[in-house]
């Protein structure tokens, strides 16, 4: 069966509406908009199922975390498989916390989703496992996925692959930027973030945009980022890095020049300039991010905040680049979508992981904010620049990929590096009970422990 694609324009009239409804009703069931009669392609569109075997058949577990925005995206989008793959139905496994260990629990039970949605640091702790398929084979019967001219293949290569082998396919990319309370700024008399600003203007102006009323403070210039994502950020501005390689490190280099000046960078937000919460005052904060409270006027946050801070009504808001150390430095990443060995249907999965590089899914991502869509045009396109919501610099956030390194490392211990040691250390460190240079060295012992634990991959 071949399914001729919707023309972009009668896409973005049915999507725009059904995103639209997403917003308003996030639990809600949205029907999957109706193919119209068999057309062919316009000029400069890319084929819906390229390479597809329409009749792959099988009942398909696909497992995934996020806000009800995001399930509502997915739901959207596996309508759309359902009805373009007859044979094979797919459902969601919405796992909302302690996604990993709860996945991981099903792969050691026998009976794991048969495509699971992933952080690219965990691949290697799958592939470790013997736990997924490689993909190198599929992907090289659709050559389009990796042609650059249609996709940003760059995070293919540098967040799927191990080795030369593909693991898994993308939606799109997303990474750090400085989010900003334009109100505040507005009424603090502060201008607004430039391409020029160094870490010492981003310094002055959170002093600026700090309010003490007493010995109460009221308003903070910025936070002090707790996600190891931000201290990379920090660090690269400074020519440095958290690890000698990013596939397989043998070494962390979290107690180097670079990497301890971002360490003191933060604590001195808290106790040398006072502009940002201590880790105390920002959990009593009622929203999950300070910055969204209104009481915060700026962030180096991860982008695919976007999606559901696109709905702030109450202040006026925009993102920008972060500010220049010795040089720009960001952490870029994205979704992944892997496929279980255990699957009983693999080849109805391969056409599932392959159906969120799509032309229609990448549209539906297009306009619901969640990330720069993989595929350039859509990626590109005033819809997703300006969908609704979006703040004006939305450009920014596809921009960043020219001076940012993908996050993390691969590496099958990645996540208990993350969790078991930078964690506490940065714990310690935003409760001043220890010195950047000590949270530096406490974390390079433990982390090499556990790179040594692991010094090669099943490939």
């Amino acid at each position: 069966m071949k399914r001729n694609p919707l023309s972009r324009r009668q896409f973005l009239t049915l999507s725009a509406s059904t995103v639209a409804a997403t917003a308003l009703a996030a639990c809600a069931t949205v029907s999957a908009p109706s193919a119209p009669a068999a057309q062919e392609a316009t000029a400069g569109e890319v084929a819906q199922v390229p390479c597809g075997d329409m009749s792959a058949s099988g009942e398909l577990v696909f497992s995934t975390w996020g806000g009800p925005k995001e399930v509502q995206t997915n739901e959207t989008i596996i309508n759309l498989f359902n009805e373009a793959y007859p044979n094979a139905q797919a459902e969601v496994l919405h796992i909302p916390t302690n996604y990993l260990d709860k996945v991981l629990t099903m792969f050691a039970a026998g009976d794991p989703p048969d495509v699971l949605y992933a952080s690219e640091p965990h691949i290697a702790g799958y592939v470790a496992k013997n736990a997924i398929l490689d993909l190198t084979d599929y992907f090289d019967l659709c050559p389009m996925l990796l042609d650059d001219e249609v996709y940003v293949t760059r995070f293919l290569r540098e967040g799927t692959m191990l080795q030369d082998r593909n693991f898994g396919t993308v939606n799109g990319t997303n990474g750090y930027v400085l989010f900003y309370n334009k109100t505040l700024f507005d009424e603090a008399g502060v201008g607004y973030p430039t391409m020029e600003w160094t870490w010492d203007d981003f310094v002055e102006a959170a002093k600026a945009l700090t309010k003490v009323e007493g010995d109460r403070t009221v308003q903070y210039g910025t936070t002090a980022g707790t996600s190891y994502q931000v201290l990379e950020v920090l660090s690269r501005s400074q020519g440095g890095d958290l690890f000698n390689t990013r596939v397989m490190p043998d070494k962390s280099l979290f107690d180097t020049d670079a990497v301890v000046w971002g360490l003191e960078f933060l604590q001195n937000l808290i106790y040398t300039h006072g502009v940002a919460p201590t880790p105390a005052e920002a959990s009593a904060m009622p929203m999950a991010s300070p910055w969204e409270t209104g009481q915060v006027a700026m962030e180096i946050g991860h982008s695919f905040a976007i999606e559901h801070r696109s709905l702030i009504e109450d202040w006026e808001w925009d993102i920008a680049h972060v500010p220049m150390g010795e040089q720009r430095g960001g952490s870029y990443s994205g979704g992944v979508y892997l496929v279980a060995k255990a699957s009983q249907a693999p080849q109805a999965a391969w056409e599932f992981a392959k159906w969120f590089m799509m032309d229609e899914p990448q549209g539906v991502f297009s306009l619901d904010g969640l990330e720069a869509p993989i595929m350039r045009s859509w990626r590109e396109s005033e819809e997703h620049l300006k969908f609704p919501g979006a703040p004006e610099h939305h450009s920014v956030r596809g921009e960043l990929l020219e001076y940012s390194v993908n996050r993390g490392a691969h590496h099958p211990l990645f996540s208990e590096i993350i969790s078991k040691v930078y964690t506490p250390e940065l714990d310690k460190l935003l409760l001043n009970e220890q010195t950047p240079d000590e949270t530096g060295v406490n974390m390079t012992a433990q982390a090499d422990e556990l790179l040594a634990e692991a010094t090669s991959l099943p490939l």
